[in-house]
């Protein structure tokens, strides 16, 4: 019988690749912007398609998960007394919604409706916590842009309750501009397709005073619009028009 004697220098060598091999996954894991990470969550599910218009979830809806968006928009909104419609965000890629069941377990209170093709994953409440307790960058880049929203929601508010249909209309199209602006050759293009419908539910205000409002800021050079998508052509000159008198 042979008795086969482990080199202690291929021991060694083994050892040493394997530390090597830990060593790269834990850099891996660490270089993974918090965007990746919460993607990479959310990928482990399976997705749902929903087409432009389509209700992703209602009002009262007994689901109660998380829910990240891989592609395309989806608007929040809520209805007044009087029956009109008043949306209150806009979430695109790479965001996550249904943030008062996921941080405070209180039924959904809004309508959440595709705004163009979508593809949206779904993880339960619970997961999503355990995995944002151990990974708290992620946590913290969901809280900077909760915080964004809510200062384009504050700026809004302000508007509508001071500003006239000019500076409303102006107003919104700056935080559009701010929120889902690209630069582009001519100015800052809105990657988002609107509707005037789509702004006036942003605003609180008709279609067709939006309208009006909308052909001003057209003719006076500042906003453009080309196949469904706005673009600003001049942000100084808007801010200059938003601020409330």
């Amino acid at each position: 019988m042979i008795n086969h004697v482990r080199n202690p220098t291929y021991t060694i060598r083994v050892r040493l690749l394997t530390l090597s091999c830990l060593v790269i996954l834990l850099v891996a894991a660490m270089s993974s912007t918090p965007s990746e990470k919460l993607l990479k969550f959310f990928s482990s599910s399976r997705p749902s398609y929903y087409k432009k218009g389509e209700i992703v979830l209602r009002i009262g809806d007994a689901r109660s998960g998380a829910f990240f968006i891989k592609r395309g928009y989806v608007k929040d909104s809520t209805l007044s007394f009087d029956g009109r419609e008043f949306t209150l965000f806009i979430f695109q890629p790479k965001d996550i919604f249904s943030y008062n069941w996921i941080y405070n377990q209180m039924p959904n209170e809004h309508s959440f409706r595709a705004m163009s093709e979508c593809l949206i994953y779904e993880k339960s409440r619970e997961g999503l916590l355990l995995f944002l307790e151990q990974n708290p960058d992620v946590q913290f880049m969901i809280t900077q842009n909760l915080a964004k929203r809510l200062r384009g929601l504050m700026q809004r508010m302000e508007q509508m309750a001071f500003g006239t249909a000019a500076q409303k209309v102006s107003s919104i199209f700056r935080v559009l501009a701010e929120r889902f602006g690209k630069d582009g050759e001519r100015g800052v293009q809105i990657t988002l397709s609107l509707t005037q419908r789509d702004i006036a539910e942003l605003i609180a205000i008709s279609r067709e005073t939006t309208s009006i409002e909308i052909k001003k800021l057209i003719d006076a050079k500042i906003l453009s619009r080309s196949s469904g998508t706005y673009t600003v052509l001049n942000m100084k000159k808007l801010y200059s028009y938003s601020i409330a008198s």
